[in-house]
């Protein structure tokens, strides 16, 4: 027990005894200053981020929705561009609990911004894989318009999300320092992983159902029944424009 406390009593000491402690205090003070504006400032821009997001998520999903391969101007894809929104955000979601078996349980407003910024990047994601499906071409059967839009489509999100979390991760090695910025950027990496593999997986076999649902005559969210197909208006037909 009087190891203990003498050991305690040294531990205490150490840093009145280090002829450097006035920077340690000016450097801790400086740092917690800096993060206390930088989380207010976070805090402050919060709302108008999130509503400049879901402006352009809005947007591109009402751009997305008409680029059709076949029946272009009078077929939607809504129900496909929603299931593209749904892969990010359960993505970016299941990245918060891969932080938590990490044993990274608290988090701050940063990883909360990750999520709508991932998702965002979804968009970004069914974007390549629309255009990439849109250019096999109308004339070009399902069975190898399909293949033709993986080789592209897949390999352009490969690099841009492989990067992108190999980006994160190294800022994640820097920033190790820094709790906050440590979590968001470990959130934004592991996220954009697990949003690649469910485009990979997921959203390749969904655009192949939507393809067939379109070639059938079959609503978009009345996908179990045949309807009568009329143009489409002038306001929603943005993708022809």
């Amino acid at each position: 027990a009087k190891q203990g406390v003498g050991l305690r009593e040294r531990i205490t000491r150490l840093p009145l005894a280090y002829k450097h402690n006035a920077d340690i205090k000016v450097s801790c003070v400086v740092e917690s200053a800096s993060q206390d504006a930088m989380q207010q400032s976070l805090y402050a821009l919060t709302p108008c981020a999130f509503v400049t997001i879901a402006v352009m998520v809005l947007y591109s999903s009402l751009f997305l929705s008409t680029q059709v391969r076949t029946s272009r101007g009078y077929a939607t894809q809504f129900s496909l561009i929603l299931q593209g929104s749904l892969i990010s955000t359960l993505a970016a979601f299941s990245a918060l609990g891969w932080m938590h078996y990490f044993g990274l349980r608290s988090i701050n407003i940063l990883c909360v911004c990750a999520a709508f910024l991932v998702s965002a990047l979804g968009i970004d994601c069914a974007f390549i894989f629309v255009s990439a499906m849109k250019a096999a071409g109308a004339d070009m059967p399902v069975r190898e318009a399909v293949p033709m839009a993986m080789a592209e489509g897949a390999s352009a999100i490969t690099v841009t999300s492989l990067t992108s979390a190999a980006a994160f991760l190294v800022s994640a090695a820097v920033s190790s320092s820094q709790p906050a910025f440590l979590r968001f950027n470990l959130t934004m990496a592991v996220a954009l992983i697990l949003n690649f593999f469910g485009f990979v997986v997921f959203f390749a076999g969904c655009q192949v159902e939507n393809e067939f649902r379109i070639l059938r005559g079959r609503g978009d969210f009345a996908f179990w029944k045949t309807i009568d197909r009329k143009k489409l208006p002038a306001w929603m037909d943005v993708a022809t424009k």
